[in-house]
C-alpha cells in the first residue's frame, strides 16, 4: 500500500504570505476581492463559517482548499490573536506544475474532510444534546485550554451559544438553557461575552464522552 501523501508537502512556506490578525478579524470572506487563496494556520484558533456548517481549525492545519473544486470558505473568524500563511491558487498551482501527487494529496484531503462530516452527521443522530455540548466543551478545552487556574478551572475561547448550537447541532436556546444547566451542576462557568471555564469534573468524563462518540460513529 502506497504511503497516504500530506498536502502540507505540496504549500511551499518560503512562498506564503504571513500575517497577523487580531482577536475577532476575520481572515477570509466569500465574495471578496481577492484571488482565490488557501490559507494554513500558523498560530492562534479559528471559527470557519463553510457551506455545510461551522468548523475550526489551528495550528498546522489547512482551509479553504475546497475552492479548488470552485467552493468556498464562507468567512474565517480569528477567536484569539493569530498567524495565517496563504498562497494564490494561481501562483501555487503554477509552481507545482499541477503535480500528479498533488492531486492525489488534494483527493485525500477532501475524503478525509468527507468522512468527518459524516462521523459529525452520525454523532447528531446518536449522543444526546447534552452529551454533545459537554464532549465540545471538554475537546475545546483539551485542545486549546490554558493552563488550569488555581480551582482547576480550564479557560477555552469564547463562543456564542449561536456558534456552539451551530457546532454541535442545536438550537440557540437549547444550548443557552443547558450551559445553565451545566452551570448549576457547578461543571463549566461563565459569563456574558467572556471565555468559558471548564470544571476538572467535566474533564475527568472526557473518557466516558470519547467512548459515547465513538459508539455513535460505529
Amino acid at each position: 500500500m502506497s504511503e497516504k501523501l500530506d498536502l502540507l508537502d505540496f504549500l511551499p512556506v518560503k512562498t506564503g504570505t504571513s500575517i497577523e490578525y487580531r482577536k475577532g478579524e476575520l481572515v477570509c470572506t466569500q465574495g471578496s476581492s481577492q484571488d482565490p487563496r488557501i490559507f494554513m494556520v500558523q498560530s492562534g484558533i479559528l471559527l470557519l463559517e463553510t457551506r455545510v456548517g461551522l468548523g475550526i481549525v489551528h495550528h498546522g492545519e489547512v482551509f479553504g482548499v475546497e475552492v479548488m473544486c470552485g467552493l468556498y470558505t464562507v468567512s474565517a473568524r480569528c477567536l484569539e490573536p493569530s498567524k495565517v500563511m496563504y498562497w494564490d491558487v494561481e501562483d501555487l498551482l503554477g509552481g507545482l506544475g499541477i503535480r500528479q501527487e498533488f492531486n492525489i494529496a488534494l483527493m485525500q484531503w477532501l475524503v478525509d474532510q468527507n468522512t468527518s462530516l459524516q462521523r459529525k452527521v452520525e454523532r447528531l443522530h446518536t449522543m444526546r444534546t447534552k452529551d454533545r455540548l459537554k464532549a465540545f466543551l471538554v475537546d475545546m478545552a483539551a485542545r486549546y485550554g490554558g493552563v488550569p487556574g488555581e480551582d482547576g478551572m480550564i479557560s477555552i475561547p469564547y463562543f456564542g451559544h449561536s456558534e456552539i448550537a451551530s457546532l454541535i447541532g442545536t438550537t440557540r436556546e437549547a444550548v443557552t438553557h443547558l450551559m445553565g444547566q451545566l452551570r448549576e451542576e457547578g461543571l463549566i462557568s461563565f459569563k456574558m461575552r467572556s471565555p468559558i471555564c471548564v470544571s476538572p469534573a467535566l474533564m475527568e468524563g472526557r473518557g466516558e464522552l470519547s467512548r459515547a462518540a465513538e459508539a455513535a460513529a460505529d
